[in-house]
């Protein structure tokens, strides 16, 4: 008697749903099995216009292990909305609103007057009182640094209204967006159930799921998965 063929794993569906600016479902993009380029000269067709997308933008991988997105060295990044608390790094980036902005220890800071050093003379400056990291505001073009704010204590919280960093011009900011925390061996940023989200930018292929939101170029995009979320 024969035995039965092994049973194969299923790959579920996922496809990536375009949303709109008034959160309405746009342009779809059925994922089939296997490693999809998403980019400007690549898939899908209707990505074609978006400046901000490189050619090569990202990569999608779909198997019965898993879905998974990958940065594949994009000029402005994949970005994915944080559903719960995530470990910052030194140098990590991450969006508030229409804010891009990144992590840095007080090490990373840079050396105003290096030749000083070499001659044995202080250099001015201002104290640090107990800082152990600072959040840099990036502004285009070229990614430049503009206004740095130093972190102390135990939380640095950000929003349009109220907290230790504050931006009142930008409408897509909440009151309270969001949370930086010192755990001492950790930092990590949290969403403060704001209304637009708090987008970190992946370093890592990210293992994806239904009803995560991407933001890639100028388009967000939300999972969708026939298993749910």
């Amino acid at each position: 008697m024969t035995s039965p063929a092994p049973e194969m794993p299923t790959v579920p569906p996922f496809r990536l749903v375009a949303l709109t600016p008034d959160g309405r479902d746009g342009e779809i993009a059925a994922l089939s099995p296997g490693r999809t380029i998403w980019g400007r000269g690549a898939f899908p067709v209707w990505a074609a216009t978006d400046a901000h997308l490189s050619p090569k933008h990202a990569a999608f991988s779909l198997s019965a292990t898993g879905f998974f997105v990958e940065d594949l060295g994009s000029v402005n990044g994949v970005y994915i909305r944080l559903r719960a608390e995530a470990e910052l790094r030194p140098g990590d980036v991450f969006r508030v609103g229409q804010q891009v902005l990144r992590f840095e220890t007080v090490d990373q800071a840079e050396v105003v007057h290096p030749a000083a050093h070499g001659e044995g003379v202080p250099v001015f400056g201002s104290p640090l009182r107990g800082a152990w990291g600072r959040v840099v505001q990036v502004v285009a073009p070229a990614e430049r640094a503009a206004a740095a704010t130093l972190l102390s204590g135990t939380e640095c919280i950000i929003g349009r209204e109220r907290g230790t960093i504050t931006f009142p011009y930008d409408g897509f900011v909440s009151s309270t967006h969001a949370v930086i925390t010192n755990h001492g061996a950790r930092v990590t940023l949290s969403d403060r159930g704001s209304s637009n989200g708090t987008f970190w930018r992946i370093r890592e292929p990210a293992s994806l799921r239904g009803g995560d939101i991407l933001l890639l170029g100028q388009r967000l995009l939300r999972v969708d998965s026939a298993r749910g979320s």
